[in-house]
């Protein structure tokens, strides 16, 4: 909704919100990468130093990602936005964080999935490849974000999608 408004942002946030204890790890760790003086702080000291930051500061992009209980990000959503704030979920009602309608995005179809990973890591259209991204597809549940994190992944470390689903295999992402 907002790429032509704001089509680059100087500062991306990734807040795994999955769990409270994650939202408020999360947090601390944008203490730290913020450079804001927090080393004796309290994780809770952490996270109203960072809504402070975000309040005072444009041009970010902040994501809370597997929202699923929307309740947990009251306390973290910034006041005074001067940014934007993406909030992925599998939920479906945000009414306490004041959004009324959700934008819902469906999981893409198996072909559709296999696709993306097929160009997004520009490999050869094999069976081997095609078979590969098959079963990477049903492991990720078709999710369009968990898709292109992982082809991002392996076009950043050089890696197929065989090497990729061992890693996978090994130590799987959390829902």
């Amino acid at each position: 909704r907002y790429h032509y408004d704001q089509p680059t942002y100087d500062y991306v946030f990734w807040v795994k919100s999955d769990t409270e204890a994650n939202l408020l790890t999360g947090f601390a760790e944008l203490a730290t990468q913020l450079s804001l003086p927090a080393i004796k702080w309290t994780e809770e000291e952490k996270k109203l130093a960072v809504k402070r930051w975000l309040a005072t500061h444009s041009q970010w992009l902040l994501i809370f990602d597997n929202a699923d209980m929307p309740d947990w990000l009251v306390d973290y959503l910034p006041t005074n936005p001067n940014g934007k704030v993406l909030i992925t979920s599998r939920a479906s009602v945000f009414d306490q964080l004041g959004i009324e309608t959700p934008l819902a995005l469906s999981v893409l179809s198996s072909d559709e999935s296999v696709e993306l990973l097929l160009r997004r890591t520009k490999v050869e259209k094999t069976a081997a490849n095609i078979a590969a991204a098959t079963e990477l597809n049903q492991a990720l549940d078709g999710l369009p974000l968990a898709l292109e994190q992982a082809s991002a992944f392996m076009v950043r470390k050089g890696i197929g999608l065989s090497t990729y689903l061992k890693i996978y295999r090994k130590q799987p992402l959390s829902h």
